[in-house]
């Protein structure tokens, strides 16, 4: 069933938008600087009237033609990086705000704010004020502020984008614990965050919907240059012919095909450590062995990621410094890599 169906354009800022979440699942929004993803919340939230086009939320349109329903009546909560505490108020008073606007008697808004302040872990910080919080404690606040109002759905806009590590995994874990069942669109830089609280993802850029679907099918076969980086494979683009990938220079790499990968226009995706690199031919087996050119290199912590040209197409591998040195790897030499057709996917 859809939770969200979202149909709009935004024209100053070049945004097309055309699609639907699924009700009670978290969908999580990724994408580069500036493809969208702000403007896909600020539909969602009210914070943006489209120009052209619908929203709708479980059936009920919010903006559209027909009107525009303004942030407060939506059933929408946001929760961004920064908590955006009230300085001025106390905790308890923070988690009944949402309520309190609403109209929501003192009485029953208190008690509603101590019981979701307890499912967060705040229950014993009621009396204290923003700046007396460290950045989780405040962050947890907020979680329970925006789920006091019994939202119909949860925005988080980069949530875990200010904490810091020790606070991160903790938040993440409460995030996954209250989106359960709830209709939830999270925005996220973070792989870890996809994987950990989203069933499904979209993927923006330029303004428009490049992929989207369950995580666990669009992931592991990205489309789009930016997904393949999130992910940290490589993409190969080319023609599908029997059991490979022929690229533009007739060079076929040799994979597994799933069922999707019919002859004509196809992808592979290859991980960076499915990736060697060698001065000639290993001869291994079964392996792709194929001529490259280096074209950069980029220390990555424990690894030394080494990009080169396959056949026009950027391909990575990592590799350990001390296979590095021993290559004497440097812009334009020549190399051999050899990748196992095991840890080739066409599609």
């Amino acid at each position: 069933m859809t939770g969200i169906r979202v149909d709009a354009a935004v024209r100053v800022r070049d945004v097309v938008l055309d699609l639907d979440l699924p009700e009670g699942s978290c969908t999580a929004a990724i994408g580069p600087n500036g493809a969208g993803k702000s403007t896909f919340v600020g539909l969602l939230s009210g914070a943006l009237r489209p120009d052209t086009g619908t929203v709708a939320i479980h059936g009920r349109t919010v903006a559209g033609p027909g009107g525009f329903v303004p942030p407060h009546k939506r059933g929408v909560a946001l929760l961004e990086q920064r908590s955006l505490l009230f300085p001025h108020l106390d905790v308890l008073a923070n988690a009944m705000f949402g309520l309190r606007s609403r109209g929501v008697p003192r009485h029953t808004a208190r008690a509603e704010a101590l019981a979701q302040l307890e499912r967060v872990g705040c229950a014993d910080l009621t009396h204290r004020r923003p700046n007396q919080l460290s950045g989780g404690q405040a962050q947890r606040v907020a979680l329970a502020r925006a789920l006091a109002i019994k939202p119909d759905v949860v925005l988080l806009d980069e949530p875990m984008a200010a904490m810091d590590v020790a606070a991160a995994p903790e938040i993440r874990s409460l995030l996954r614990t209250h989106l359960a069942g709830r209709t939830s669109v999270l925005v996220t830089h973070d792989l870890l965050d996809v994987l950990t609280l989203a069933s499904h993802v979209v993927v923006l850029e330029r303004g428009r919907v490049v992929e989207q679907g369950r995580v666990a099918d669009v992931l592991p076969r990205p489309r789009s240059q930016f997904l393949a980086d999130f992910t940290g494979v490589n993409l190969l683009f080319g023609d599908l012919v029997d059991g490979g990938l022929r690229l533009a220079d007739g060079t076929v790499v040799a994979g597994l095909a799933g069922d999707d990968a019919t002859a004509g226009p196809g992808w592979a995706s290859i991980p960076a450590n499915a990736v060697g690199l060698h001065l000639a031919d290993p001869h291994g087996s079964p392996r792709n062995a194929v001529d490259v050119v280096v074209r950069a290199v980029e220390p990555r912590g424990p690894v030394v990621r080494v990009v080169v040209d396959l056949a026009g197409q950027a391909l990575a591998a990592d590799l350990t410094t001390g296979a590095v040195a021993e290559l004497g790897v440097e812009p334009g030499l020549r190399l051999v890599a050899s990748i196992k057709a095991t840890a080739v996917t066409l599609y």
